[in-house]
């Protein structure tokens, strides 16, 4: 199932970086909220390092399980992004206020 079908994106950003943006997506069919990471493919063309550390990260968190690193579900390409679902972890941001 593509994601547009199965995922709705929350109207509110959770986190921003240099080449990806998270956002708050709803699995209606699961009643489940994940966090949905768009990687732009854009950004990670540039450079080929950039792209194999993409596919590294995917890799190592595929294989991860522990309570504090969230859990990544799927990996999902649409024309602009590789968009990562993750476990959505709920508490205060680590970033800068």
């Amino acid at each position: 199932m593509d994601f547009e079908s199965k995922y709705v994106i929350q109207d509110n950003r959770l986190g921003k970086g240099a080449s990806a943006n998270v956002y708050k997506i709803y699995d209606a069919k699961m009643d489940r909220y994940f966090a949905g990471k768009f990687i732009s493919k854009e950004y990670h063309k540039k450079t080929p390092k950039r792209v194999i550390a993409v596919i590294n990260a995917m890799d190592v968190l595929r294989k991860l399980d522990h309570p504090n690193i969230d859990k990544l579900y799927e990996v999902h390409e649409i024309e602009s992004y590789i968009i990562l679902v993750l476990e959505l972890l709920e508490g205060e941001s680590m970033g800068p206020d």
